[in-house]
């Protein structure tokens, strides 16, 4: 925390502060984003409705954007998950996830 508060110090000398305030609404976005691809991960094996909204999308990209995220936040989500699994199985249907939705 500490250490933060310093750097966030030394960089308002050197980086504009409309430009640090540009950075910080970026980062809020990948954040938001990024919850929004792990809800998705934990939703999808058991909410019916959300897979048929996967299914009857005609592509991937317009699925990306009603859902607010993209290629890459999936995939960290997924991996995210798969971290916090404690067994085979789990793990397993994690990676299920993630191929169904690579065949979309």
């Amino acid at each position: 925390m500490f250490l933060q508060l310093r750097i966030r110090k030394k960089l308002q000398h050197v980086i504009p502060v409309h430009v640090q305030n540009v950075a910080q609404t970026v980062i809020k976005t990948i954040k938001m984003a990024l919850g929004k691809a792990i809800t998705f991960v934990k939703k999808i094996g058991s909410d019916k409705d959300l897979r048929a909204l996967c299914n009857k999308s005609k592509s991937k990209a317009e699925l990306l954007e009603k859902l607010g995220f993209d290629d890459v936040e999936f995939e960290d989500a997924i991996n995210m998950q798969l971290v916090k699994c404690h067994t085979y199985e789990a793990a397993e249907n994690i990676q299920q996830i993630k191929i169904w939705f690579s065949l979309l």
